[in-house]
């Protein structure tokens, strides 16, 4: 199973969950400053906010809109170990 577990640390490493250079020091985080995916985020959070806001849960977590935060953020994951599953394989040809 060590293929899982590079697989996870590298995918734990590019979304910014663990600091860079822990195991393996050419991975990088994807969410560095002044990113594409920072800005995202950023976007997704205030957006959230808002939402928030508009019923009547400011400064609270709306389970809905957490729901769907979470959801999309398994569906990054398996979708990343499924890149790294074919990129692996790709490579092995």
């Amino acid at each position: 199973m060590e293929t899982w577990k590079n697989r996870d640390m590298i995918y734990d490493v590019v979304i910014g969950a663990v600091e860079e250079g822990n195991a393996n020091p050419e991975v990088k985080t994807v969410f560095g400053e002044d990113s594409l995916c920072e800005k995202l985020y950023e976007e997704i959070y205030q957006t959230k906010e808002k939402l928030s806001q508009r019923l009547g849960k400011e400064g609270e977590e709306d389970a809905d809109i957490e729901k769907i935060i979470n959801n999309m953020f398994d569906i990054c994951r398996i979708v990343g170990n499924k890149m790294y599953e074919y990129g692996k394989m790709d490579t092995s040809k």
